[in-house]
């Protein structure tokens, strides 16, 4: 008989062996194992679930808040004060032309033009002066010093400025003399009289605002 027809028929044999008889004492005891066991394996599920949830918590605990990446918002700024100027100061005007009461003259720019007082005192500008019109011709009426006489001086090309106390001075060409309508005329101390063709220059550059330099 060949090996393969043993092998063959024992297991057949085997097949068809009746089970051994098992007693109600061992069947419990099996039963009481597979429970056992099956305890055992839930209370370990058991503990690795609460092993896993105590992990979580505590890298819950230890993982940082997300940082806010937002830009800061800038500090507010601080208010400043706007400077004010105290109304002791007052910013000089530039000048564009210079009297020189002792040389008596009066330059603008490269142009320099003699000027005749016709105060009857000393002159005495207390400058700067300032360009205040243009009225062309102009008749002043003036006392004469020596005498007391009045008498009207008319000013052709006549340019008003103001001295730093407002006082008007006349400055222009002297055309003529003469004593009509003395008390209706404007009554001045005297005037600065330039050449003729000088004072048409100056009137002709000459804009208001414009400041005039005085050197004592």
């Amino acid at each position: 008989m060949s090996d393969e027809l043993t092998r063959a028929l024992h297991e057949l044999a085997s097949a068809r062996e009746t089970p051994p008889t098992v007693t109600g004492p061992e069947i419990r005891a099996r039963a009481t194992r597979r429970a056992r066991r099956r305890t055992t394996v839930a209370l370990s599920a058991t503990a690795a679930a609460v092993a896993l949830l105590a992990f979580g918590l505590i890298r819950a605990t230890e993982t940082p808040a997300p940082r806010d990446h937002s830009p800061a918002a800038p500090p507010a700024a601080s208010a400043v004060p706007t400077p004010t100027l105290s109304p002791s100061v007052v910013t000089a005007l530039p000048s564009a032309g210079t009297i020189d009461l002792k040389a008596n003259t009066l330059t603008v720019g490269d142009r320099v033009m003699k000027v005749v007082t016709g105060f009857d005192q000393p002159l005495k500008l207390n400058g700067p002066l300032t360009i205040a019109q243009k009225p062309g011709a102009k008749t002043l009426t003036v006392s004469n010093g020596s005498d007391g006489t009045r008498y009207n001086a008319v000013l052709s090309a006549a340019v008003e400025l103001l001295d730093a106390d407002r006082r008007p001075v006349y400055l222009g060409a002297t055309d003529s003399y003469g004593t009509d309508g003395i008390a209706t005329h404007e009554t001045a101390d005297g005037w600065l009289t330039l050449g003729s063709t000088d004072a048409k220059w100056f009137y002709g550059a000459a804009e208001p605002g414009t400041v005039i330099a005085v050197e004592p």
